[in-house]
């Protein structure tokens, strides 16, 4: 699904269903920008949980996605709900080239979080900036490879949940109250490893 240059204002996610690649212009990148009356977890969703509190697609064979080439923007949401990209993912997946913007400040009332992931199979991002929000990225998937991410004025920049095996390479964490928190896993799966490469 291609987006062309320009701003597109949701209420709603935008669903990302099987096999599906959103793209934007790399030069002249779209903006999809929350509406303050924005409802539902993510602006795009790669993996929606029912009404049973279930996800549509088995997070471990959730193949095939991409979203590359786009601006996330919730500054006009109220600062205690939305998440940019629910990435609930396996193999064969990436982010790349995404900026998350997010309201800046507020403590512990700032809830909004770049990308809200709380379990999966594997994949890949690359050339991410977070600016502002609570977390950055919230992470929980069995192993993921990431490169080239930014996170400026976040309460949190990376907190991760649970995983197996994660690398960071070439992460840079400016003016973040917490660069990476690993203290407050679950009990029944924890974070197994993590390995920051290159990094400041």
């Amino acid at each position: 699904m291609y987006i062309p240059p320009g701003t597109y204002i949701v209420s709603k996610p935008i669903i990302a269903y099987y096999y599906t690649q959103i793209v934007g212009d790399p030069l002249d990148r779209p903006v999809i920008k929350g509406a303050p009356s924005f409802a539902g977890m993510a602006l795009i969703d790669s993996d929606p949980y029912t009404d049973q509190g279930v996800n549509w697609y088995t997070n471990q064979n959730n193949f095939f996605r991409s979203v590359r080439h786009v601006i996330i923007d919730m500054t006009a949401m109220p600062q205690s709900t939305g998440s940019g990209i629910h990435w609930q993912v396996g193999q064969a997946t990436d982010l790349r080239n995404v900026q998350f913007e997010m309201v800046k400040g507020g403590g512990q009332a700032n809830k909004q979080q770049g990308i809200f992931m709380d379990n999966g199979s594997g994949g890949f991002m690359a050339d991410l900036v977070f600016n502002g929000g609570n977390y950055g990225m919230f992470a929980g998937n069995q192993q993921f490879t990431t490169r080239n991410l930014t996170f400026n004025d976040c309460n949190t920049a990376v907190y991760m949940n649970w995983d197996w095996a994660w690398t960071f390479k070439s992460v840079s964490i400016n003016n973040c109250g917490v660069g990476i928190d690993m203290s407050n896993s679950p009990q029944n799966q924890t974070v197994g490893s993590v390995l920051v490469l290159d990094s400041q």
